[in-house]
């Protein structure tokens, strides 16, 4: 075999990904890469020689790369911010057991929900705008007994990247299947919905100036089968031809430490630097 993919709970994913290299296998590894900041820099350490890519599976969406495209053609002009949202029934849709790792630190890492689904939004966002995070603010909240040991049953956050984009994002594991991605810059806005949750149909429009609103489809969609073969063949096909591969282990470390400054963020209640 050639590739390992590590979709095991996020602090095991180092020891995972560490075997892996040791045998001189290719890694796709889940996000978040792993449970902490300072582990995630473990793993991309016990990774070299090896090909990492982390699993980001919207970067190999078709209307997200589409969006990308039109950003850094000014369809929308300056970007000026982002709205991402994602929400799920993390109990009734994935599992009801209160006892399951997304809501044991040990194993999720920071939190629930930012860990799990308020990824999504801030990668994608970063992607879109090819920009990094600078600075974050956050709130968060639990309140039903099975998200005890966890701070963000629901919560909200604040992105300012390098390019000067402001995104605001919420995201919860007790709300209605939602999920949206909006993009306003200085002459129109991109919107895509459903996003993030694999739903279809999906739709991508463009609204400019004078109220024009185009739905946007450029037949990529019917040659696309679903967001998890796009993204192994994709994988696959890096690590055959041995070609450059991203989003790599850098790549999610920057999502790692902004998640971390997320949390710090919502406990201190300040605005704190991604480092």
């Amino acid at each position: 075999y050639d590739a390992v993919y590590v979709c095991t709970p996020n602090a095991r994913h180092l020891p995972h990904a560490r075997t892996a290299a040791e045998r001189g296998k290719a890694i796709l590894c889940e996000k978040p890469m792993e449970a902490t900041a300072e582990r995630a820099a473990d793993l991309v350490s016990a990774a070299e020689g090896v090909p990492l890519m982390i699993a980001y599976r919207m970067q190999t969406d078709p209307s997200v790369c589409r969006m990308r495209e039109l950003v850094a053609d000014g369809a929308v002009g300056d970007p000026v911010a982002v709205h991402g949202h994602m929400s799920q029934q993390m109990l009734d849709v994935v599992s009801g057991d209160p006892d399951q790792w997304r809501l044991d630190p040990e194993l999720a890492g920071y939190g629930a929900t930012v860990m799990d689904l308020g990824i999504y939004p801030l990668n994608t966002a970063r992607f879109v705008l090819d920009a990094d995070p600078t600075s974050v603010t956050a709130q968060m909240r639990s309140e039903d007994p099975a998200f005890r040991e966890v701070p963000d049953q629901h919560a909200t956050y604040t992105i300012e990247f390098d390019d000067g984009t402001y995104a605001a994002c919420t995201a919860s594991q007790h709300a209605h299947l939602s999920g949206h991605l909006r993009f306003v810059g200085t002459e129109g806005e991109l919107l895509l919905e459903p996003t993030f949750l694999g739903e279809a149909p999906q739709t991508l429009t463009l609204r400019t100036e004078g109220g024009r609103s185009v739905a946007l489809d450029d037949g990529r969609r019917e040659i696309y089968d679903d967001e998890m073969t796009e993204e192994f063949d994709y994988f696959a096909d890096r690590v055959l031809r041995d070609a450059p591969i991203l989003p790599d282990g850098e790549h999610g470390l920057v999502d790692m430490r902004t998640l971390a400054a997320v949390y710090e963020a919502a406990e201190t209640g300040g605005t704190v630097a991604v480092e």
